[in-house]
């Protein structure tokens, strides 16, 4: 049987016999191999899935959740790759690309759900406001009112599962504005040297130097105990978590010592210390100068009179002008560097 793509047949009669010749048509690809390109393929395979959508609905009800799945997983991956690549980058934004009423940033994502936390992204705020009039997420994070080189003003900061803000509205009417200090020139800097003036810190008592002579006899040699491997202060090496512990001759070796401090440890002096107050640990570095400066003010804003004791580090100490705005506030300034006297000085370290 002669198929649609076969060439025309003739057929011969002659006398007793009927002969059959194939005669290519003038013209034709006959003889060649058919060549069919991708369009015709891809129209092919269309067709093909079309029919079977719609005669199949089990199908097509596959086909469709894979798609949404596929659809979601694509755009989810390509929001990460393209944070990861802004996060490595190291870009910073410049000027907002248009500017929301009041709201000249827009809303500011929080990497933790409190509402003050560092930005989610730490090298690059994403700050450009693409829509304006629409309300934030329940996420944690502030809107970014303004950002200068003398104030940032920020507004609405919230946590977690809150309430969306339009932050438009929160920052026209409830701003909060932080003042930024000057920036520090090298005379700021030479001037911000420890405060070297007679009766900048508070020199302590005999009695308190004796105390901690008795002490420092009591403790004894280091303990020269060796911990577990890792750090109580990294949670990815944090020794507890990871079920590691002391050996038990380490154990048994520091109740040994804790058990003879106990019985050299001096008794309590009832003259050395009077009165209730709050000793702090401080530091020159901005990490210590920071927490010191917050908590003090924190306790004096919730109205705590007691007075406090700020320590430093031996050779460490506030500016003359910090240290007057601390002696106001009721906190007395003191060096680690006068509990060490000269005939203490080797054994204590």
């Amino acid at each position: 049987r002669a198929r649609d793509r076969d060439p025309p047949v003739a057929v011969l009669v002659g006398s007793g016999s009927v002969d059959v010749c194939w005669v290519p048509a003038m013209g034709s690809d006959y003889g060649k191999r058919p060549s069919r390109g991708g369009a015709w393929r891809a129209r092919g395979m269309a067709r093909s899935l079309y029919v079977r959508l719609v005669t199949d609905t089990k199908f097509a009800t596959r086909a469709l959740v894979i798609a949404v799945v596929t659809l979601a997983l694509c755009s989810f991956g390509a929001r990460q790759a393209y944070e990861t690549v802004e996060r490595f980058s190291g870009v910073r934004v410049g000027p907002p690309t248009q500017r929301c009423g009041a709201s000249k940033y827009g809303f500011l994502r929080a990497n933790s759900c409190h509402p003050f936390s560092l930005p989610a992204q730490m090298k690059r705020v994403d700050a450009h406001p693409k829509r304006c009039g629409r309300f934030t997420h329940t996420t944690a994070g502030f809107c970014l009112c303004d950002d200068d080189e003398s104030a940032t003003v920020i507004a609405a900061p919230k946590g977690c599962g809150t309430e969306p803000v339009m932050c438009e509205k929160a920052c026209k009417q409830n701003p909060i504005v932080g003042r930024k200090l000057p920036a520090c020139s090298p005379e700021d800097a030479k001037r911000r040297e420890p405060c070297a003036r007679r009766g900048a810190t508070t020199t302590p008592s005999k009695e308190i130097i004796a105390l901690l002579d008795e002490l420092a006899r009591a403790m004894g040699e280091p303990l020269g105990v060796k911990m577990p491997p890792g750090s109580r202060r990294d949670l990815y090496t944090d020794f507890v978590m990871y079920g590691r512990r002391m050996s038990e001759e380490a154990v048994r070796e520091t109740r040994r010592r804790v058990d003879l401090f106990k019985k050299n440890a001096p008794a309590y002096p009832e003259r050395a210390f009077t009165g209730r107050g709050i000793v702090i640990v401080g530091g020159n570095s901005p990490k210590f100068q920071t927490s010191y400066w917050v908590a003090i003010h924190a306790l004096r804003r919730a109205g705590c009179a007691l007075p406090i004791q700020l320590w430093f580090p031996e050779g460490e100490s506030p500016d003359c002008e910090r240290a007057d705005e601390l002696r106001r506030m009721g906190v007395t300034i003191h060096s680690f560097g006068d509990l060490v006297d000269e005939t203490s000085a080797g054994r204590r370290g």
